[in-house]
């Protein structure tokens, strides 16, 4: 086969479609010598790709935005000269003219009510390129089976839209850990991962952590903020938390690792989530975690973390501090969480991913 992986969404700064992009192809090219893949990239090629490509992967150039109505209307210009029996699209914004042999992949659906980004508004036009692309694409890979769920739900073709949870990030292959910021003490934080969007619910986390009871310790927010929201930020000083708060921006790996290895626990009290790259980070770090049920979140924590209701700030508040007074409830989550670590395996997502591009080929070959 001769496969085609859309790569223009990896960029020089990590994203969450980027890491998907990156980790799938390290573990295909490990995996799959029998094929070929053409990897497309906007103009030059990321530093990123170039160390994951190997002699079965060549690049092609597709010079259109990643998303948006240019890239629907004209990039199959440049993707059908490539003779392509598989396109993988790893997002919902589908190119026009390539349904016979296109895979997508959808993150996350859209809820009425949950703001992803500063505008605080549920986007239709979001919502309907989500859809047309399910409709179209010849298989729709869904990252969690709440994803799967919700795309059923709301637009059917429940025989073309199959779960396969994304590989794991780059981080788990690292081994180098950078000495934890000046301040920071080691088995006396929780840690948060991620971009700090409305979603996130950093608000209620920050006003749960304001309790007296968490005095004693840290909570450290490793992610950039997102464009003008700048919420959390401002309740970090109406709540008096900035001698307890670290504000870390985006961390770099061998940090990451560090701040995952030495957490009390991972905070995960998202409003929406169609996988978290976060939480199968701290599975396989042993990290006791308390997280939201809304989402796909219980799936994918199941019995390794205290489950809340992240609208409820004294929930959050007490589940922290049950996390911080007992070691050994921490050592039981922490056991649970290594053994449901084997869940987000690398090869079992790639050779899922490789079954879908099978299918989808013989489909196309056989119209």
């Amino acid at each position: 086969m001769r496969i085609g992986i859309d790569c223009r969404l990896v960029l020089d700064k990590p994203t969450g479609i980027g890491t998907y992009i990156l980790g799938l192809l390290r573990d295909l090219l490990r995996l799959d010598g029998d094929n070929d893949y053409v990897l497309i990239v906007r103009d030059r090629v990321p530093e990123a790709l170039k160390a994951i490509a190997g002699p079965s992967a060549r690049f092609a150039r597709c010079p259109l935005p990643p998303m948006g109505p240019k890239q629907k209307l004209l990039a199959a210009r440049y993707l059908r000269p490539l003779r392509l029996d598989v396109y993988h699209y790893p997002h919902h914004d589908l190119p026009f003219g390539l349904e016979e042999r296109t895979v997508v992949t959808i993150h996350h659906l859209p809820e009425p009510g949950i703001s992803t980004g500063p505008a605080k508004i549920f986007n239709p036009l979001l919502v309907g390129s989500i859809g047309w692309a399910v409709a179209r694409a010849r298989r729709t890979i869904a990252v969690s089976h709440y994803t799967a769920r919700k795309l059923i739900e709301r637009f059917g073709h429940a025989e073309r839209i199959i779960p396969i949870y994304p590989p794991p990030s780059d981080l788990l292959d690292e081994r180098e850990e950078a000495p934890l910021p000046p301040g920071i003490r080691a088995g006396s934080y929780f840690l948060f991962v991620g971009q700090r969007r409305p979603h996130k619910n950093l608000v209620r986390l920050l006003r749960a952590f304001a309790t007296p009871e968490l005095r004693p310790y840290q909570l450290v927010l490793s992610g950039p903020p997102y464009r003008g929201y700048r919420e959390p930020e401002q309740w970090v000083a109406e709540l008096g938390l900035a001698d307890r708060v670290f504000l870390l921006g985006t961390a770099e790996p061998s940090l990451l690792r560090s701040l995952y290895r030495n957490a009390l626990c991972l905070v995960v009290p998202s409003l929406l989530e169609g996988f978290s790259y976060p939480v199968a980070e701290a599975l396989h770090f042993g990290l006791a975690i308390v997280s939201s049920d809304r989402g796909s979140l219980p799936e994918i924590v199941g019995d390794a973390g205290l489950i809340v209701d992240p609208l409820s700030t004294e929930a959050l508040a007490e589940a922290m501090i049950r996390i911080a007074r007992e070691p050994e409830l921490r050592q039981t989550l922490r056991e649970r969480a290594l053994d449901r670590s084997s869940l987000f395996s690398g090869e079992r997502s790639a050779r899922s991913v490789l079954e879908v591009y099978r299918e989808v080929a013989e489909m196309a070959g056989s119209a």
